[in-house]
């Protein structure tokens, strides 16, 4: 059985450890959700800032922190991605 969630313009998308912005990158430009990128080494965030505002404009929202303390509330977003967070 396979789960299928579907997000899409109005949406939030929480991308943890995202680096330079990949995956949710890509998931937020196919599906029109706002992406919320979060992650600890602010180089990442800086190498993949400018790429991000070229794809998503002001549909993006880079933020230096972790997955412990978040900087949203509860509910706030439709879906959380992650990819190569603990590598």
């Amino acid at each position: 059985m396979a789960l299928r969630l579907e997000i899409g313009a109005g949406d939030r998308l929480l991308d943890l450890g995202s680096g330079r912005g990949w995956p949710g990158s890509l998931i937020a430009d196919r599906t029109g959700a706002e992406l919320i990128s979060v992650d600890v080494p602010t180089e990442a965030l800086l190498q993949g800032s400018r790429a991000l505002r070229e794809t998503l404009g002001d549909r993006v929202h880079q933020v230096c922190g972790d997955g412990r303390l978040l900087p949203i509330g509860d509910g706030q977003c439709s879906a959380v991605c992650h990819a190569d967070v603990m590598c």
